[in-house]
């Protein structure tokens, strides 16, 4: 990687030289013009804080044996990817919807997002101001760039250590330290006197809204959220703000594995969305409402859970949102697939949901849909299998964690990787054994690593 400059003036302010990426800003201007259509343009700034994503040695894992780009490209391709969908849904129009929609088409997905969806989510970007605009592509690219080896070992410089193993909680914690280690965000509080709060409305500590989608955690997901609400500190137009980059966020999340348009935001997807976007902005009349169990039911309704007593409905409509399904076929695949196990093999698992459910303080998990997404990629969608090999390993995990007493949020992300998901899915889970490391990754002791 090319070498980045830290100069002192005043305040200790990272500068990145153009001249020292111009190679990389080089490839990426190359690969822009080979991956994207020939009127989408990024700025040269953009470009030059995106090159820090290059071969970024934490990419994601999600589909990451489908990627359809070097690997070094895999942050970078997601980034552009949600730039382009960002204007696409700017522009608004039947032909941007033709273009949002085009990978999906394409790949013959069962749920295409409709053009009624897609203009409400164009309504939603097209209500922001330029600034705001401005702040959700500034937020698309430092997305790309969180945890790669120039940010971390600038984060060194301004606190004790890589603060976070997780990716936007990086994010909100160097930027509240000094986010003018990234040049983009240094421009952008150059330009904009109000920009520094609008970043933190963007990346507030440990609030995550594919989290909460995927209900990977329990009431604590909304905490911070509901703070900052609380105090004043974001108002409606603040909540705007922060949707809107996850809008743009979900839009490009399988950007790496095809970037014409979106592959991911799905009719099924932006549904859900819509339906959380809903119940959390109540926390803006009620500071006390609490959005998830009426998500669940939501959700619950549409895997055709609705008459499961409340105790199994709550907990396999977890299930349901961690693999990300979201129809009644597959919900009562699910079902009867979580019925052959024996609860003491997925007791844990249930254990930590409701508990969830009302502690706040609980630690949310990080990456376990990824590594039950890669296990259907990889099985074609058996769903039964997956469940079968994949969630008694995840019980197995949460023991293990209570028993070492690990205070660290989990992480699943090594777990979640392709050689990780293969042997999950080809060993009985009786004979898989986990570490579990201080920061709380989660290890697989297997045959490969010896």
């Amino acid at each position: 990687m090319p070498k980045y400059v830290l100069a002192k003036l005043g305040v200790c302010i990272c500068i990145l030289t153009f001249n020292a990426y111009a190679d990389v800003t080089n490839q990426i201007q190359d690969h822009i013009a080979t991956h994207f259509p020939a009127n989408f343009t990024v700025n040269e700034t953009q470009v030059a804080q995106l090159a820090w994503a290059f071969e970024h040695d934490k990419p994601t894992r999600d589909m990451d044996s489908h990627r359809t780009v070097e690997y070094k490209y895999v942050e970078i391709n997601r980034a552009l990817t949600r730039l382009y969908c960002a204007r696409l849904l700017r522009l608004g129009n039947r032909d941007a919807y033709n273009q949002f929609v085009r990978a999906q088409l394409a790949t013959g997905v069962r749920d295409p997002l409709s053009f009624v969806s897609f203009t409400k989510l164009a309504q939603h970007i097209q209500n922001l101001s330029m600034l705001d605009y401005d702040l959700l592509q500034t937020a698309a690219i430092l997305s790309a760039v969180s945890l790669s080896k120039p940010a971390s070992e600038l984060a060194q410089g301004i606190m004790d250590g890589v603060p976070a193993t997780n990716k936007m909680d990086f994010l909100a914690l160097t930027l509240r330290n000094n986010a003018n280690i990234y040049p983009l965000a240094q421009q952008m509080l150059q330009d904009h006197t109000t920009a520094k709060k609008l970043l933190y409305i963007l990346f507030p500590p440990q609030t995550n809204f594919r989290h909460m989608l995927y209900t990977e955690g329990g009431i604590g997901m909304f905490k911070y959220l509901r703070t900052m609400i609380t105090h004043g500190f974001i108002d409606r137009e603040g909540l705007d703000l922060w949707y809107a980059h996850w809008i743009v966020n979900i839009a490009g999340f399988r950007g790496h594995v095809d970037s014409r348009g979106s592959l991911y935001l799905t009719e099924s997807v932006a549904s859900a969305m819509q339906k959380l976007r809903g119940l959390i902005y109540e926390i803006l009349n009620h500071p006390n409402f609490n959005p998830l169990p009426s998500y669940l039911e939501y959700r619950a309704q549409r895997l055709g859970y609705g008459n499961l007593s409340t105790d199994d409905r709550l907990f396999m409509t977890h299930l349901g949102c961690l693999l990300r399904l979201y129809n009644a076929a597959d919900g009562q695949i699910l079902h009867k697939s979580v019925q052959r196990l024996s609860t003491q093999q997925f007791a844990a698992v249930k254990k930590s949901f409701y508990a969830g459910l009302h502690d706040p303080m609980q630690n949310t998990a990080q990456h376990v849909p990824a590594v039950f997404a890669n296990g259907l990629r990889m099985t074609n969608g058996d769903i039964a299998q997956v469940i079968t090999q994949i969630l008694p390993a995840y019980n197995k995990i949460l023991l293990l964690a209570e028993q070492q007493k690990i205070t660290a949020p989990l992480s699943f992300d090594e777990l979640a990787a392709t050689d990780s998901v293969t042997y999950l899915l080809n060993n009985p889970p009786s004979t898989l054994r986990f570490e579990i490391v201080e920061n709380g990754t989660v290890l697989l002791q297997s045959q490969y690593r010896n």
